[in-house]
């Protein structure tokens, strides 16, 4: 995500409704690598609109999302997480903790694309979202394995 400014240059342009709940979104994402849930963020902006619902905090993130503000990133079924980093750059993600590291490789040499692929698509843009252990969770499965 751009400066809170450009983003609502941007917002304005797509003639979205700038309200001082938004404002305070975008400043919460602004710069935050983090990657919050919506309740963090929710939290946060709760702190200066009391009356704020996490309801209308979600769906200014999905408009945020919607129109290319910030990227959602989904953990699993249930839970997402929000990048305001958009530009490319990849995803791993602690099965255990779940936290969410960036990547800023390119990765598409790794992932060899099949021929077929490549015959059918003239591929622009790609995501990778890379699963495994962080140290702290990986430590502390060990330590767990080898008192039983």
């Amino acid at each position: 995500m751009e400066t809170v400014e450009k983003t609502i240059e941007k917002l304005r342009v797509l003639d979205k409704r700038i309200t001082p709940q938004l404002i305070e979104v975008l400043k919460v994402m602004e710069g935050n690598t983090s990657h919050p849930s919506a309740g963090d963020v929710y939290e946060k902006v709760k702190k200066i609109f009391p009356t704020i619902s996490l309801n209308t905090v979600y769906n200014i993130l999905k408009t945020l999302n919607a129109t290319g503000q910030i990227q959602e990133i989904l953990i699993d079924r249930e839970r997402s997480k929000y990048d305001s980093n958009v530009t490319l750059h990849h995803h791993i993600i602690c099965n255990g903790c779940k936290r969410i590291d960036d990547i800023f490789i390119d990765l598409v040499d790794l992932a060899k694309l099949p021929d077929v692929i490549i015959a059918k698509y003239n591929i622009k843009d790609y995501h990778v979202d890379l699963y495994g252990y962080c140290k702290d969770c990986k430590d502390k499965g060990s330590q767990e394995d080898s008192q039983t």
